[in-house]
Order: C-alpha cells, then structure tokens, then sequence
C-alpha cells in the first residue's frame, strides 16, 4: 500500500486551513439553528400570551360562585416577557470565533497537544541547531541529551505567550514569567555543564542570542535558492549580524519577548503596534542589507520579509479577535 508522506509543510498549513473551515461552517450553521429556535420560542411566547388575554376579556356565562375559603385558587402559570431575562442569566452569544477559541484552549492543555508540542519543538530544534551540532560533533546519547535541552528553549516563546493568554490574574501571569526566566536560566547552566568548555559555551551563548535570526534563515535560504539566487556562506553570516544588530537596535525584542508579552496582551491593537516596530526594523536594516545582498537578492529578502510579518499579524489578529470574543 502506497503511503503519502507531507513532504512540505504547506500541505500540513492547507490541512489546517480546511478543518479551521469546515469549523467555520459548522459553527455559523450552528448559530443559525439557535437563533431559529429562539425566534420560534418568542412566537410561542407572544401566541401564549394573546390566547391569555382573549380568555381573560371573555364575558362569563353566569356570575361564578364565590371561592370557598377552604378552597386553593388555580392561577394559571404567568408567561414570562421574552426580555424579562435576569441580566446575570443572560449569556453571551456564541460565535464562530468564540467556539473556536474554546476550541483552542481545549486542545492546547490536552495530553495530544502536548505530545505534539513536545515532538514539534524536538524537529525545530533539530533544524534550527543543525550547524552547531556540527561545530560541537555531537553524535548519538549527546545529540540526544543537546536537543533535549534545546527543544524547550525554541518553543518558550510561544508557552509563554500561551500561558499568559490564558489567565488575567496578575498573581498567575508574575508566576508564568517568574517560571519562564527560571527556565531559561536553567538552560544556560545545564549547557553549560553539559559542554563543560568555556569557549563552546560561549559560542552556544551567542547562537542563542540570534537564535530569532537563525529561526528565520531556512525560509530566508529557501526564498533565494527558488528564485536561483542562493546566498553564500560569507552573505549568510553577515546578514544574520546584521539582523541581529537591526532587531536589538529598534527594541522590537525588547517590546515583544519574555515580560514584554503582559504589556503588549492587556492593550488593544497589538496587529498594528507589531506592523509599526517590524516596518521600523526593516528601516534600519534596509542599509546594511542593501550592501550584503545583490538588488535582485535584496528584492527576494525583502518580499520574504514582507510574508514573514503577513503570518505574524494575522495570528495576532486572531488572537485579538479570539481574546474579544471569550470577554
């Protein structure tokens, strides 16, 4: 039996796209059969309340004899207003972004999510440390035992960014970023006994600084090597200096990692503050760019770019919404 095999990450993207779809549809269906079986409630309602009143203004046959008073008077039931809902029973109304959300938050403190989360951090660290594992010449139990130690570094920001949305305690968020700098301090003694040499830490040290940078260059890479303009090992190198510089001077990590992230999830408008501090690091490493890439290299960087900042708004867009709609 033949096997197919994801060879490309964007046919995993599409698979996404689909059942994100078919949970749009689902959960607009859904929302149209509630508010028709609240219309037809309220047509009942209002029906009950005519044939009441027709019963009432009817005028009797013959005087009714007086109630005994041993006797229990029959009332009939009072229909309830359509709107004489108490306000603290009135809930929200479920839309497509707030079911997805719930959704979301669901899955994510699942065992699977976990597992996947564990096995996706494991596949990127193996990609994005691949170099390095060369220049250390690691090979089997310490590989292993490095990539451990890295797989929990490259999703940190995305567990804290998760962590954080899902609570507005203040008590509880200090305690999320409290844990996530003890994590990463953590990770900087292990490696540094695992390597047990100050030169190679050192260098593992640095890696990590750039680490976002280097995050970034396999799309980067792949980008220039479609349009048959691959970049050499020395342009390579300089390009990621140069990002770094360009990412450390305009402060946009200062303003979106580690406790940053608090700021920017209890003020409104993150998608366009995010545009505003990536359009101003582009600024700044539009120089030093043009002088390492080739115009028609720097054209391919820079739509590349331009794509990278697309995917980050949109999932701060939705986001946002998200965080709207469960209020």
């Amino acid at each position: 039996m033949m096997k197919m095999k994801l060879k490309s990450p964007w046919l995993l993207s599409l698979a996404l796209v689909i059942l994100f779809s078919v949970f749009f549809v689902w959960s607009s269906t859904r929302m149209q059969s509630l508010e028709s079986q609240v219309a037809t409630l309220k047509t009942d309602l209002s029906q009950m309340r005519e044939g009441q009143g027709v019963l009432q203004n009817e005028a009797p046959d013959s005087q009714d004899p007086a109630p005994d008073e041993n006797s229990v008077a029959l009332e009939s039931p009072a229909v309830p207003e359509p709107d004489e809902v108490p306000e603290e029973d009135v809930k929200k109304p479920e839309t497509p972004e707030r079911a997805l959300g719930e959704l979301f938050r669901a899955f994510a403190e699942s065992d699977t999510a976990k597992q996947l989360q564990k096995w996706g951090n494991q596949s990127r660290a193996a990609r994005v440390y691949e170099a390095l594992i060369g220049e250390f010449n690691l090979e089997g139990d310490e590989k292993e035992y490095f990539l451990q130690l890295t797989s929990s570094s490259v999703g940190a920001q995305e567990k804290l960014w998760s962590d954080l949305l899902a609570t507005q305690d203040s008590a509880e968020r200090q305690e999320i970023i409290a844990q996530y700098e003890a994590d990463s301090e953590k990770l900087k003694l292990d490696m540094q006994d695992f390597l047990n040499n100050e030169e190679d830490f050192q260098r593992f040290s640095d890696f990590e600084e750039r680490r976002p940078i280097y995050e970034q260059m396999g799309g980067i890479r792949s980008s220039m090597q479609r349009s048959n303009l691959p970049l050499s090992s020395v342009q390579e190198t300089q390009l990621v200096e140069a990002m770094q510089q360009a990412r450390t001077s305009s402060g946009i990590a200062d303003r979106w990692e580690g406790n940053a992230v608090v700021n920017q999830i209890d003020n409104p408008g993150m998608a366009e503050r995010f545009r505003a501090d990536w359009d101003n690091m582009q600024q700044e490493l539009l120089a030093p760019a043009s002088g390492i890439l080739e115009p028609a290299q720097l054209e391919v960087f820079q739509r590349q770019q331009a794509q990278t900042r697309q995917g980050v708004m949109t999932a701060l867009l939705f986001t946002e919404s998200t965080m709207k709609a469960t209020e």
